[in-house]
């Protein structure tokens, strides 16, 4: 056989030189086996990409809650020395997209360097007939969109919590 024959070729004519055998291109065959579990890892990649900027904006809500209401002393001293409402909020909301966009960077690092031999130990020991896992990933997915999504999920948290400081009587948040 010639090298640069196509696959589906080469295997049409070795299925009528072998009438008995069943002649599959390997990538068909691969993808007729290994099916199961490239659906599954689609599936899981889907609902990470889906569930993910929800968790991180649940995450940031309920730590930015806590965090608010702990420093409504300082907050309320702020206000006392003469911050405006719009400085205040406006430090919360930086703080929040400085740590989101940290996390993030530190997520996309640990992802491209360590997360393919962690996924895939996972998967070879699960007993899925996978002895090798190899992500193939959209940089601009994996590296534009998904992050930027995730921290715009943490400053949309920071929004919705930081919006009620500006009507706030951040004088009684003094005696805290």
């Amino acid at each position: 056989m010639a090298g640069e024959a196509a696959p589906g070729a080469v295997a049409a004519e070795y299925g009528e030189r072998y009438p008995d055998a069943s002649v599959i291109p390997m990538r068909e065959y691969v993808q007729q086996t290994m099916s199961y579990a490239t659906d599954a890892l689609r599936g899981a990649a889907v609902l990470s990409a889906v569930f993910g900027p929800g968790v991180a904006l649940l995450n940031t809500s309920l730590f930015l809650r806590l965090v608010l209401s702990r420093d409504r002393g300082k907050t309320g001293l702020l206000s006392a020395v003469g911050f405006s409402s719009g400085e205040i909020v406006g430090q919360v909301r930086l703080k929040v997209l400085v740590a989101a966009a940290a996390g993030t960077a530190m997520g996309v690092v640990f992802a491209g360097t360590a997360g393919e031999s962690l996924v895939g130990l996972l998967v070879a020991s699960a007993g899925l007939g996978i002895g090798e896992l190899a992500f193939i990933p959209d940089p601009l997915i994996a590296y534009g969109v998904y992050p930027l999504a995730l921290m715009g999920a943490g400053l949309l948290g920071a929004l919705l919590l930081t919006a009620p400081l500006r009507r706030a009587d951040k004088s009684a948040w003094l005696g805290r």
